[in-house]
């Protein structure tokens, strides 16, 4: 590998940690965004984790579908027991997110597999 790539990935990763950090103060203390405080969406409260682990699984699901359909000129091509690793072990990193990030997320992808169909069709 070249330099620059993995500078690129040191870096991405630097605020990807940071993001998941900051994610995770937003959870552990409500208190101090009262916006976050008293909204729902479905089954759960917005700011807190999902207590019965349907977003993860979902999170992780759709995550195997968009891998699965999406193409891109760009990306590498993978075997299907890496595509069902990376959802696997998406849907576990997706546990300790606030449920509205896993289902703004969701809504996204949602979205972007929609719109594909509809192209296709």
């Amino acid at each position: 590998m070249q330099f620059p790539v993995l500078a690129r990935q040191f870096i991405m990763s630097y605020f990807a940690v940071n993001y998941y950090r900051a994610l995770h103060c937003i959870t552990d203390s409500p208190h101090y965004y009262p916006g976050m405080v008293g909204s729902s969406f479905l089954w759960t409260d917005l700011y807190k984790y999902d207590p019965y682990f349907l977003l993860p699984i979902l999170f992780g699901s759709i995550n195997y579908a968009l891998l699965r359909t999406s193409w891109h000129p760009f990306t590498i091509s993978l075997k299907d027991s890496h595509k069902i690793l990376i959802s696997f072990t998406s849907s576990l990193s997706a546990v300790m997110l606030p449920s509205a990030y896993i289902e703004a997320w969701l809504g996204l992808s949602l979205t972007h597999m929609i719109v594909n169909y509809l192209k296709k069709k």
